[in-house]
């Protein structure tokens, strides 16, 4: 059972995953996603478009279908981090699926907006 809280508390990482997290490398901890904007998706195909035209990258996949721009970055979680929850009940794309039993969250040091899974958080 996931524990309570609303849209403007604090939450932390439950003391089970925070634990875990400590030993894990830093570019590991992406329990966390944020989707991507449009103009994050166009750069991407700027980029890969100039990449394919200097010769550093193939423009199609191995079945032979033209590469997709990402759909959501994934956002590292800090182990003794605290944000502030912008929704505490919410379903959330990643990719091309919906997952549910979500929070939206707001980490104040770097003004992003995240989501993860509602059983990963306590309240403060």
């Amino acid at each position: 059972m996931t524990a309570s809280f609303r849209k403007g508390d604090l939450v932390r990482l439950e003391p089970l995953w925070s634990n875990s997290l400590k030993v894990v490398p830093r570019r590991t901890r992406n329990f966390g996603w944020r989707p991507l904007t449009s103009d994050e998706r166009s750069e991407w195909y700027r980029a890969h478009h100039e990449a394919v035209a200097d010769g550093f990258a193939d423009p199609f996949d191995s079945a032979g279908e033209p590469y997709l721009a990402p759909l959501y970055e994934t956002v590292v979680v800090e182990p003794d981090g605290v944000w502030v929850v912008q929704r505490s009940r919410c379903q959330a794309r990643r990719g091309y699926r919906t997952v549910s039993g979500c929070a939206l969250l707001l980490d104040t040091k770097t003004g992003i907006s995240f989501y993860i899974r509602r059983e990963m958080l306590v309240p403060v």
